[in-house]
């Protein structure tokens, strides 16, 4: 059974809540335990409500009383409504939604994206992506110890519902929040979206603006990369600079034969073949950001 929390009222919790129970003031007005109370929400709404046992709406929302009872959130019972809001709106990725429903009088909460697989309804949270002309750029962010396995073998969703995209990003050098890519990410990867569209892969918006794609049964082959960019000097990049780059890294190490020729990516897609989604062997370790062949979050 589904436990619920009203906000912030100490009656409402049960003799073991009670204990972690404390004055807002003490335990989460400052901003650390709210930073800690949002990551806790978007683990729960983007990966762990189901196996939790909360009622998930195919449209990613959860009843906010439903989501404070989780037992995750047993340190963060007293949060107030008021806080809950300030924790969506400072949120600078815009990856949490609060709506009140008028039929219920409850209040709901959703991830705008980033799930796991199978934990929500892709049409009913998303806006399907009709025309190209609506999006000129689009950009998936990565690192460069990731780089020659994604030319290889192309993007790939892994344990998530889609590989992610940041919209109109504009590379000059500088480290800036975009939602759809890491702040740190070091190369980015502009798709040629019309053409994906035009061969059948549909890809969403989210309320965030987060271009996502489940591609071809979870991969986005390379014949569908644009070009390849050094994000720190915005200069696109040649064979020499991804082998200089990722020798430099050290971290992923692949025969130098199997470093693809940027220049003729697109047109030699053949010798890339698209990975099966259900073989985890080139896949990295979770720890490690290129669990997901992605630079999202």
């Amino acid at each position: 059974m589904v436990r619920k929390i009203t906000f912030g009222s100490r009656d409402d919790l049960n003799k073991e809540d009670k204990k972690a129970y404390r004055p807002v003031s003490e335990n989460v007005a400052a901003a650390a335990n709210l930073n800690s109370a949002s990551r806790t929400i978007v683990k729960i709404l983007r990966h762990t409500a189901k196996e939790l046992g909360l009622p998930i709406q195919p449209d990613g929302y959860i009843e906010l009383g439903a989501l404070l009872g989780s037992k995750p959130m047993a340190r963060f019972r007293s949060l107030s409504l008021e806080q809950l809001h300030q924790i969506v709106a400072n949120d600078n990725k815009t990856r949490l939604h609060l709506k009140f429903d008028e039929t219920s009088g409850q209040w709901f909460i959703r991830a705008n994206q980033g799930h796991s697989a199978g934990v929500i309804d892709t049409e009913s949270l998303l806006t399907r992506i009709a025309d190209a002309k609506d999006f000129p750029s689009v950009v998936h962010g990565t690192y460069y110890k990731c780089l020659p396995l994604i030319l290889t073998t192309g993007l790939n969703r892994m344990a998530r519902e889609h590989i992610h995209f940041a919209p109109g990003v504009h590379l000059d050098g500088e480290r800036k929040v975009i939602s759809g890519m890491r702040v740190n990410c070091e190369v980015a990867i502009f798709i040629d979206l019309a053409q994906a569209l035009a061969d059948g892969i549909l890809f969403f918006v989210s309320a965030n603006r987060v271009l996502l794609t489940e591609g071809i049964h979870g991969v986005l082959p390379p014949k569908y990369f644009a070009r390849v960019v050094d994000i720190k000097s915005n200069s696109p990049l040649t064979d020499r600079d991804i082998k200089m780059h990722t020798e430099k890294a050290a971290l992923l190490t692949l025969p130098e034969s199997t470093v693809p020729d940027t220049s003729t990516i697109i047109a030699t897609t053949s010798r890339n073949p698209v990975p099966n989604p259900g073989d985890r062997s080139h896949a990295h370790n979770n720890n490690s950001p290129c669990a997901y062949s992605i630079c999202e979050f």
